[in-house]
C-alpha cells in the first residue's frame, strides 16, 4: 500500500527524463541524460590508452623474467655457500653462546663473592663493637649470597667443566655461613668471648680464603673462555665475510644490469599508469574531478556520514545560456566558458568540498558536514551570483549566462546515497523550468490523499477550535520547496 502511495526513485527519474524531453532547455538526447542519471555506475574501460601499454607491459614482463632467473641463480649460489660455510657458522654460534653465557656467569660470581664479604664484615663488626647496626649488613649479605649462588648455578647448568669448582664454592659458602651464624648465636645467647673463641680457631678464615681462591679460578676460567671465543669468532667472521664478498661482487654486477633494465621498463609503466589514473578521475578541460572521481568521493563521504551522523549536501549545477555561446561562437568559445565557470565555482566551495564536471555544462558539488539548510541557501545564492557575474564579464555580456541548481541532502531528504545524484538532478530541472538562475531543493512526491499535518494543525489553531479530529495519514511528512529568491512554499 505504501509503495503505491509513494513512488520510488526510479519513477521520479523517469518523470524527470520525460520533463526534460518536453523542456526547451533540453540540450542533449534522452539516452545520454538517462545514462548520466545512474549515480554510482560508470564504465571501467579506459579505452585506447591501454593499447600502447600492452607492448610496454610485455617488455617489462620479459625483464622481470630475466630478473627472476638471476635471483634463482643467486639463491642456488647462496645455498651452496651456506653448505660450505655451515661449520664456520656453527662454530661462530657456539662462540656467541659462550660470550653471552660469560656475561651471566661473571657478574653472578662477583656478586657471590661480594655478598660473603659483606656478611663477614657485618659479623666481625657486631662481635667487636656489640653494635646491632652491623647485623643488617650481615643479614643482607647472607641473603644476597643465597640469591647470587642460585643465579650462578643457573648460568653453569650445562657447563660440565665448571661444575667441580662450583660445587666446592657451594661447600665453602655453606661452611662460612654456618660459622658466621654460630658466632652470632653464641654472642646473643652466651657471651662475646664464646663467639670470639670460635673466631680464633681460624676456621672461618680458612673457608673464606679457599672460597676466594676457588672463585678466582672460576672467574679466570671464564675470562679466558670469553677472550678465546671473541678471537675465534673474529676469524670465523672474517673468513665468511671474504667468501660472501666474492659472491656479492658477482651478484651486484648482475643485479645492476638487470635492475637498470627493470627500472627502465617499470618507469615507463609507472608513468603511463599515473597518467591514466589521473585522467580517470580528472576532467581534461577544467582540471576538476570528473564523474568517476566524484562518485568515489561521494561514496566515501556517505560511508563516513553514516558513522558520524552528519548530513551531506549535493548541488547539481547546469549552466543557463551555454548553448547560445556554442551556437554563436563555436565550441572553442564554449570551452572557454566551461573553464572559466570551473575556476569561478571552485572559489565558492570549501577546502574539503568536491567540485566536479560530469559532462557538458553540468557541474556537481558535494558538501559534507552541512548542519542546516541555511548553509545550502547561502552557497546556492553565491553560485547563482558568480555565474551571472561571469556572464557579464565574458564576451562583453553578450550572452546571459547563469546557472540552475538542484539540491539534495543525505540522509534526511534522500535515504539511499545511490539516489542522491539523481535526486539533485531532478530538483535542478524543477529550478530550470521555473526560470533562469534559480535553485530548488529536492522534494519527495506526495500523493493526493496525504494530508499535511502541519498545515491542518495551524489552520485549526487559527480557527480557535479546542479539539482536532483524528487524521488518518499514510507516509506523512513535510515537503518544502525553496526557490532561488529565498521564499519557502509548504
Amino acid at each position: 500500500m505504501r509503495a503505491a502511495l509513494r513512488p520510488g526513485i526510479d519513477e521520479r527519474m523517469a518523470d524527470t527524463v520525460a520533463r526534460k524531453a518536453r523542456s526547451p532547455y533540453c540540450e542533449r538526447t534522452l539516452s545520454s541524460r538517462s545514462h548520466r542519471l545512474h549515480s554510482f555506475e560508470f564504465s571501467s574501460t579506459i579505452g585506447s590508452p591501454l593499447r600502447p601499454m600492452k607492448t610496454i607491459a610485455k617488455a617489462a614482463l620479459a625483464e622481470r623474467k630475466r630478473f627472476r632467473n638471476l635471483m634463482l641463480f643467486v639463491m642456488i649460489g647462496l645455498a651452496v655457500m651456506s653448505s660450505i660455510v655451515g661449520l664456520e657458522v656453527h662454530g661462530a654460534l657456539q662462540d656467541v653462546a659462550t660470550v653471552r653465557r660469560s656475561t651471566t656467569v661473571l657478574p653472578a660470581a662477583r656478586d657471590l663473592l661480594a655478598a660473603l664479604r659483606d656478611a663477614e664484615a657485618g659479623q666481625r663488626g657486631y662481635l667487636l663493637t656489640d653494635d646491632p647496626k652491623y647485623l643488617e649488613p650481615y643479614r643482607q649479605g647472607t641473603r644476597s649470597a643465597v640469591t647470587a649462588s642460585a643465579a650462578l648455578q643457573s648460568a653453569l647448568a650445562n657447563e660440565i667443566a665448571s661444575q667441580p669448582v662450583f660445587e666446592q664454592l657451594i661447600r665453602d659458602r655453606d661452611g662460612k655461613l654456618a660459622e658466621m651464624a654460630q658466632t652470632i648465636a653464641l654472642r646473643d645467647e652466651i657471651s662475646r668471648n664464646a663467639a670470639l673463641a670460635v673466631v680464633r680457631t681460624d676456621l672461618g678464615q680458612h673457608l673464606m680464603d679457599r672460597f676466594r681462591a676457588d672463585m678466582t679460578v672460576l672467574i679466570s676460567h671464564w675470562f679466558n673462555l670469553r677472550d678465546d671465543a671473541f678471537i675465534d669468532l673474529k676469524w670465523r667472521l672474517m673468513k665468511m665475510g671474504a667468501a660472501f664478498s666474492a659472491f656479492g661482487l658477482l651478484f651486484v654486477a648482475l643485479l645492476l644490469v638487470t635492475a637498470r633494465l627493470q627500472r627502465r621498463a617499470m618507469s615507463a609503466i609507472s608513468s603511463h599508469v599515473a597518467a591514466l589514473d589521473a585522467a580517470s578521475t580528472k576532467d581534461a578541460l577544467t582540471g576538476l574531478a570528473n564523474r568517476r572521481g566524484l562518485l568515489a568521493y561521494l561514496q566515501a563521504k556517505c560511508e563516513s556520514a553514516t558513522i558520524d551522523a552528519r548530513r551531506i549536501g549535493l548541488m547539481y549545477l547546469d549552466l543557463d545560456g551555454f548553448k547560445s555561446v556554442n551556437d554563436a561562437l563555436g565550441h572553442a568559445a564554449g570551452d572557454d566558458v566551461l573553464r572559466a565557470a570551473g575556476t569561478t565555482f571552485a572559489m565558492c566551495v570549501r577546502e574539503n568540498d568536491c567540485l566536479a564536471r560530469i559532462g557538458g555544462d553540468e557541474f556537481v558539488v558535494v558538501l559534507p558536514g552541512i548542519d542546516s539548510d541555511e548553509e545550502l541557501h547561502t552557497i546556492a545564492k553565491r553560485f547563482v551570483a558568480v555565474a551571472q557575474d561571469l556572464g557579464r564579464k565574458m564576451h562583453n555580456g553578450r550572452f546571459p549566462i547563469g546557472v540552475s541548481i538542484g539540491i539534495a541532502t543525505y540522509p534526511d531528504r534522500i535515504a539511499d546515497p545511490h539516489d542522491l545524484l539523481a535526486g539533485a538532478d531532478s530538483a535542478m530541472y524543477v529550478a530550470k523550468q521555473a526560470g533562469r538562475c534559480r535553485y530548488h531543493f529536492f522534494e519527495r512526491k506526495r500523493p493526493a490523499n496525504v494530508v499535511n499535518l502541519d498545515r491542518v494543525v495551524a489552520d485549526r489553531h487559527f480557527q480557535g477550535e479546542s479539539r482536532a479530529r483524528s487524521i488518518g495519514t499514510s507516509g506523512m511528512g513535510n515537503y518544502v520547496s525553496t526557490s532561488g529568491d529565498g521564499h519557502e512554499n509548504r
